[in-house]
């Protein structure tokens, strides 16, 4: 009786304070945060300390807890590129300093874009039965790895087209995925082989295998088809004033006339990074094209080199 009665006028236990929500919601973030820096230090190659500063970025911060809560956002894309440091004004300050690395930027997007041949970028889709992301770590089954779908859609080089890439998914990925998925469901060899082609004919599958052949091919030619990109030759302002000031006295660009200019570091130094690397760069760009002979017709053959010839024609060295 008196245990009871103590027990009955004890005190109440103390009351274990709330968590607050926003701070569930930034632990529940921080586990997609540390998904995407394990794929991103990968697969971007980029560094991981550096990854971990811009992924905590607040403007980045609002953009993936956007994705992860907004039914209407599928796709989150990761990409880096790298910014060209200014090496002529830099090797004019300190010319016997090491060369500058570039600089690599990090950024966060919700729209899948192509952003050049100099970004790599990888995409993290949803999967269809999860417009929001669980991302709870008492269920292992709703890992956040078995949510999302992880694809490259980009990277360093001059054949990162979006042609390239996706015929590269169609014909090494797509299409046998679908063929040996055929296969499974309709083995060789159980039962009527007609039945069996009659039944994966009336399933859809083969149809589908024979359309993805067809976007493979369609997307070869339609790359094909594009002008070649013409080359722009930029040229130096101060070299533009001498050719033009020669033109108006009616003769001929001469050595004597850059006598001054090629005295000066920062104008040579200019001619080569900002006009000489760039011509290099921009005609290889044409020379590297290529055409597969096996895939089009005769005309789009003959279009491509006639038109990689008046390219390459209309590069050739400007005469003073």
């Amino acid at each position: 009786m008196e245990t009871a009665q103590q027990h009955a006028t004890a005190p109440p236990a103390p009351s274990v304070p709330a968590v607050p929500t926003e701070a569930v919601v930034e632990q529940d973030v921080e586990i997609l945060n540390a998904y995407l820096t394990a794929c991103c230090i990968t697969l971007l190659g980029v560094d991981k300390d550096y990854f971990h500063k811009e992924i905590h970025n607040p403007d980045n911060q609002k953009i993936i807890k956007n994705f992860a809560s907004e039914r209407n956002q599928r796709s989150l894309v990761v990409s880096k590129s790298e910014q060209e440091p200014a090496t002529a004004e830099a090797a004019a300050k300190a010319p016997e300093a090491p060369p500058e690395k570039p600089k690599e930027i990090i950024e966060f997007s919700l729209e899948v874009a192509y952003k050049g041949s100099n970004t790599y970028a990888v995409a993290f889709l949803k999967r269809e039965q999860y417009p929001t992301l669980d991302l709870s770590v008492h269920d292992l089954t709703k890992h956040i790895a078995s949510q999302l779908q992880v694809l490259n859609i980009g990277y360093v080089g001059e054949d990162a087209t979006p042609f390239v890439i996706t015929n590269t998914y169609i014909t090494n990925s797509f299409a046998p995925l679908f063929q040996s998925f055929e296969a499974v469901r309709y083995p060789k060899g159980e039962g009527d082989e007609e039945e069996r082609k009659k039944t994966s004919a009336s399933s859809g599958l083969a149809k589908v295998h024979a359309k993805l052949g067809e976007l493979s091919l369609a997307i070869l030619q339609c790359q094909q088809n594009l002008e070649i990109p013409d080359v722009q030759l930029t040229i130096d302002p101060q070299v533009k004033a001498i050719v033009k000031k020669a033109k108006t006295e009616n003769r001929k660009v001469t050595v004597s006339d850059y006598a001054e200019d090629m005295k000066s570091n920062d104008f040579l130094q200019n001619l080569q990074y900002n006009c000489v690397n760039k011509w290099i760069k921009d005609i290889r760009k044409v020379t590297k094209l290529d055409r597969d002979p096996s895939t089009g017709s005769a005309l789009q053959e003959v279009n491509f080199w006639l038109n990689l010839e008046k390219v390459l024609l209309h590069s050739m060295p400007f005469n003073g």
